[in-house]
């Protein structure tokens, strides 16, 4: 039987190779973004596609057992290095879509997830210190509420989103915030993480 995962791997792969084929990287640089804009708005139209992508949780558990087994080692500080407008607005429509799909309360995007907020921030998958680094926006209550939720995955996120009704974060301020985060924090060096998973990928049967 095939897993859901395969399904969505599948689909993503799919999705991916329209993204990222040959003629995307035509030496004419017109047609380079015209071909990427063309081939985001057609995988961005199909909503299954980019609602199961946003229940995907592989890199967020890889690193919450990267530094559960590493209590001492920090996380990398954010890059400098600017991403293009298109790769955010990749990242962007791959957690929510657009605004107009945004939710502004705490959300449970389903499977492996935790309670997440704003543009894919995974509270389920986070510090409290995390969170009060990467959210100054939030109020100590509001900090307070979700770290009770750090840890918390899978159903037992869903079943007490409920708690967390009042937390709302608006667009304005989850696009200025939140949006880049993780990847910020990627460019910025996580090379331990990757190292690691790479090696256990290779040491993972072939089918």
């Amino acid at each position: 039987m095939t897993s859901r995962r395969e399904v969505h791997r599948a689909l993503c792969a799919t999705s991916l190779a329209l993204l990222f084929s040959p003629r995307t990287f035509a030496a004419d640089a017109s047609v380079t973004t015209a071909t990427f804009d063309q081939a985001l708005k057609a995988t961005l139209a199909q909503e299954p596609l980019i609602e199961s992508a946003a229940a995907e949780r592989e890199r967020q558990v890889w690193e919450a057992a990267y530094y559960s087994a590493r209590p001492l080692v920090g996380r990398p500080s954010p890059s400098e290095t600017p991403i293009s407008e298109r790769a955010k607005q990749l990242i962007v429509g791959f957690e929510v879509i657009d605004s107009a799909h945004y939710v502004e309360t705490p959300i449970w995007p389903g499977r492996e997830s935790g309670v997440t907020i704003g543009i894919g921030y995974d509270v389920g998958y986070a510090r409290p210190e995390w969170i009060r680094q990467d959210w100054p926006t939030l109020g100590e209550a509001q900090i307070g509420l979700l770290s009770k939720f750090c840890g918390v995955t899978g159903m037992a996120a869903k079943a007490h989103l409920t708690q967390l009704q009042s937390i709302r974060i608006p667009w304005d301020q989850a696009d200025g915030c939140s949006g880049l985060i993780s990847s910020d924090r990627s460019i910025g060096g996580q090379s331990g993480i990757d190292e690691e998973k790479e090696q256990d990928d290779k040491k993972a049967p072939t089918i």
